[in-house]
């Protein structure tokens, strides 16, 4: 009798260990995405930040400012953000 309710036990120990180990296996996979998600964003800011400082130059000297850098650092952006995705299983 104890014995089989031990088996049980084990059984329902297991069952919650592969589980357990099946979330910290997804933790790991969405702190890996949120890091490269983080860095891709940092590089895209510092870009868009530099494309700012062009069009503050052109403004300033006159010049029609060309646009599009700026559209394409701010489309590479929304691309990083839409393309990060989170396993959810």
């Amino acid at each position: 009798m104890t014995e089989d309710i031990l088996r049980r036990i084990l059984k329902h120990v297991e069952s919650i260990d592969r589980k357990a180990t099946k979330i910290m296996t997804t933790v790991d996979e969405v702190q890996a995405a949120l890091t490269t998600l983080t860095s891709d964003l940092e590089t895209l800011a510092a870009t868009a930040t530099a494309e700012f400082a062009k069009l503050e130059a052109e403004v300033a000297a006159g010049t029609p400012p060309n646009l599009e850098p700026l559209k394409a650092a701010v489309e590479a952006i929304d691309s990083k953000v839409k393309a990060a995705v989170i396993p959810t299983t």
